[in-house]
């Protein structure tokens, strides 16, 4: 578990561990700039390309927790706009996806589009055992062109409550989720094995897009008893992201490698 090693040392040189070491918002430039070589030799050697996956559950009453961190997982293509497009129309079509990929019946009740870049979402899904959860999310989503390959963001999460939507707590199992996923284009050095003069600098620089995401989620049952272990593995199964991913590629590779 190399890389979670080093993933946690870095977040305790950003954050602090005991609070005093957490930047703050008073903080002058003079201050953040002497702390950038501490920082700089801390993320010194740690692979951006490196994966790795983490998994945690809590189950406090009447509810069901999932926590699930799964860091730079390499996607295809050379652009990162193009796979942060992939994404987010993958978002815009959930209940079509998720109904072909994993066997269910999933409804969108409601939805807005008017922008590009913000949607609100509300889903009732029904398992293949027959129990129902729904949904209420908003999801904010931004691209940032840079000279380094840019970036996306998306963000997830869940609507608390809705006056004019609200929740069937004696009827569904309430599916709260928040999701943070960040696209980004990454240099990755490789060896050249084509160069043959090990004193001469051998390795070949390749741009390589990678996704980042943490997503948290929430069943609420409270209102209908106990949930069956089905329903909770279908919500809290890293599996998820594993199918939604490889959804991705197969929606990227048919529009943008080889379209029709």
């Amino acid at each position: 578990m190399e890389v979670l090693t080093q993933t946690t040392q870095l977040g305790s040189s950003q954050s602090g561990t005991d609070g005093s070491e957490t930047t703050s918002p008073t903080s002058t430039p003079n201050e953040m700039r002497m702390d950038s070589p501490k920082k700089r030799r801390t993320t010194r050697g740690t692979d951006p390309c490196a994966s790795f996956s983490q998994e945690n559950k809590f189950e406090p009453a009447a509810e069901c927790c999932s926590v699930i961190s799964i860091a730079n997982s390499l996607m295809p293509g050379d652009s990162a706009r193009v796979v942060f497009d992939a994404m987010v129309y993958a978002i815009q079509n959930m209940e079509i996806i998720t109904s072909e990929v994993f066997g269910t019946i999933m409804i969108r009740e409601d939805t807005d589009f008017d922008s590009n870049d913000f949607a609100l979402l509300r889903f009732v899904l029904t398992t293949p055992q027959g129990a129902t959860t729904e949904s209420n999310s908003v999801v904010f989503t931004k691209y940032v062109d840079s000279p380094d390959g840019g970036y996306g963001i998306v963000c997830s999460d869940y609507i608390d409550s809705d006056d004019l939507y609200p929740y069937r707590p004696k009827e569904r199992v309430r599916r709260d989720t928040t999701i943070l996923i960040l696209i980004r284009a990454v240099q990755k050095t490789a060896p050249d094995l084509s160069n043959k003069h090990k004193h001469v600098n051998s390795n070949k620089a390749e741009m390589v897009i990678v996704a980042t995401s943490w997503m948290c989620t929430t069943l609420l049952h409270a209102g209908v008893g106990p949930i069956n272990e089905d329903l909770r593995d279908f919500h809290f199964s890293m599996e998820w992201w594993e199918k939604m991913k490889k959804y991705i590629v197969q929606y990227w590779d048919q529009r943008f490698a080889h379209p029709r």
